[in-house]
């Protein structure tokens, strides 16, 4: 996909880790920006984590431009039975953007909210360490059922 100028979300799949270096793996392009809050580029953020059998969730970064800067999103990815999963939905506005003053610049002159990882917890609670203007590492917690209906209700 040379022809793709936007930094975009591509997706590999392979029968095994070498195939990955030897070039055999299968790729395409799996997103592309959509939204006005992405239009400068978008990206996975860390590895899908599987709701139920079949459905996952990605978690996404955005960036719009310098003054909206990056911001975070989730999709809905199901299990086609093919190599690669189909989005099922991604909703138009970003669920997570910087407000706080130590998210909103540090060494990174721009707003930056950026997920890095994800835990469920027993109860239920999704949370997510996320680097803040590329300076400090914060934590957000959201009820994952409550996420998860939400972004099932833009089907």
């Amino acid at each position: 996909a040379k022809d793709v100028k936007i930094p975009s979300i591509f997706i590999a799949a392979a029968d095994s880790l070498s195939d990955f270096h030897d070039g055999k793996a299968k790729q395409r392009l799996f997103a592309v920006p959509e939204f006005s809050w992405e239009a400068n580029r978008i990206g996975a953020s860390w590895a899908p984590l599987e709701l139920e059998p079949g459905l996952w969730l990605l978690p996404y970064h955005g960036k719009q431009d310098d003054h909206v800067g990056y911001t975070q999103s989730f999709m809905l990815l199901r299990e086609t039975g093919g190599a690669f999963p189909e989005i099922i939905s991604r909703p138009a506005e970003r669920l997570l953007y910087a407000t706080e003053p130590w998210e909103l610049e540090g060494d990174f002159t721009i707003p930056c909210l950026f997920t890095c990882s994800g835990v469920v917890r027993r109860d239920g609670t999704l949370l997510m360490g996320y680097g803040a203007a590329d300076a400090k590492v914060g934590m957000v917690e959201v009820k994952l059922d409550e996420l998860t209906n939400y972004l099932k209700g833009q089907i």
